[in-house]
C-alpha cells in the first residue's frame, strides 16, 4: 500500500529540487564552505555549499549529527581555478559565490524550500561577517529564489531586515507591508479604544 504521507513529503520536499537538477549539477559555481562555532573551530558534521547556474543560486545546509549546531559560514574551501594549466587553488566569500554586491545598501532575499520560509539578510554585513546558521539535528535547509535588492530612500529595506532579525516570514512583502503601517495602525488603536469611543 503507498505510503501517502511519504509521497507527499518526497512531493513536498524532494520534486521542486528534481526540477531544478541542472541548478546543482554543474561543478563550475559549487562552492564547499566550513562552518565556524563562536570559538573559531570548524564544526565537521555541518556542511554547506552553494551553487550557480546563470542568475539562479541555491545554498544549501546539512548538519549530520543528533547534536544542533550553530555557527558562521563566510568564506569557501580551497576550489581549482583551471585545472589544465598549474592547478592553481583560490577561495570565494559566500557573498561573491552566489553573486551579490559588496554594499551595505544592498540586501539579498531568499526562501527556504521546506518551510517555504522568506529570509533578508544585509549583502555588506554578508561580505564582512558571513552568515549565521543554526541546524538542529540532521536537518536539512535548502535556500533557493536568491535575489539582491537595493535599498531605497525611506531605508525600508533596513527596517524589514532589523524587524525580522534573522527570523523567517510566509510572505516578505506583506511584513514590509505591516511594518510600514504600523505607526498608523497604532494611531487609530489609541483613538479606537473602548474609553476614548465611550
Amino acid at each position: 500500500t503507498p505510503d501517502q504521507d511519504l509521497i507527499a513529503r518526497h512531493r513536498r520536499e524532494v520534486f521542486p529540487l528534481m526540477h531544478k537538477r541542472y541548478l546543482f549539477a554543474d561543478a563550475a559555481q559549487f562552492r564547499l564552505f566550513d562552518v565556524y562555532n563562536s570559538d573559531g573551530h570548524v564544526l565537521t558534521n555541518v556542511y554547506a555549499y552553494s551553487n550557480r547556474h546563470h542568475e539562479e543560486r541555491a545554498f544549501v545546509l546539512y548538519n549530520n549529527a543528533y547534536d544542533s549546531a550553530s555557527g558562521w559560514v563566510h568564506t569557501s574551501s580551497p576550489y581549482v581555478v583551471n585545472a589544465q594549466t598549474d592547478r592553481e587553488e583560490q577561495r570565494e566569500q559566500l557573498g561573491a559565490a552566489l553573486g551579490l554586491t559588496p554594499s551595505w545598501h544592498h540586501y539579498v532575499i531568499f526562501q527556504e524550500q521546506r518551510s517555504g520560509l522568506w529570509f533578508i539578510r544585509n549583502s555588506g554585513e554578508l561580505f564582512e561577517k558571513g552568515l549565521f546558521v543554526s541546524l538542529k539535528g540532521y536537518e536539512s535547509q535548502v535556500f533557493l529564489s536568491v535575489y539582491e535588492v537595493q535599498d531605497n530612500s525611506y531605508s525600508h529595506y533596513a527596517r524589514l531586515c532589523d524587524h525580522l532579525a534573522g527570523a523567517g516570514t510566509p510572505d516578505l512583502d506583506r511584513t514590509l507591508k505591516h511594518l510600514l503601517l504600523q505607526p498608523l495602525h497604532d494611531a487609530f488603536g489609541v483613538i479606537a479604544n473602548t474609553g476614548v469611543l465611550r
